[in-house]
């Protein structure tokens, strides 16, 4: 809980949301990494196998998905948005 200000006895409840350091960083190369893998797979058995599971373009999609979980900008704005369309309109 958090009082707004010093002259008011009101409370509202906040949420906080943190980042670990370096977490972008480390998410980021993990997906470079499994972009490598999955272009080195590509034609051989094992490739092959795992044709329909793991793709280049099913991997570009949740990556862009993932790494927009970090960018908590867009997501305020998400939730502002949301609280919106929930408000009864007059």
């Amino acid at each position: 809980m958090h009082a707004p200000g010093a002259a008011s006895n009101a409370l509202i409840e906040v949420a906080v949301k943190v980042q670990r350091p370096h977490v972008l960083e480390t998410v980021s190369c993990d997906l470079f990494i499994l972009r490598r893998i999955t272009a080195a797979l590509r034609g051989t058995p094992l490739g092959a196998a795992l044709a329909g599971t793991i793709d280049q373009a099913s991997l570009d999609l949740w990556s862009a998905e993932l790494l927009g979980e970090f960018d908590y900008t867009h997501e305020a704005d998400n939730a502002q948005r949301f609280k919106a369309s929930l408000d009864p309109k007059p």
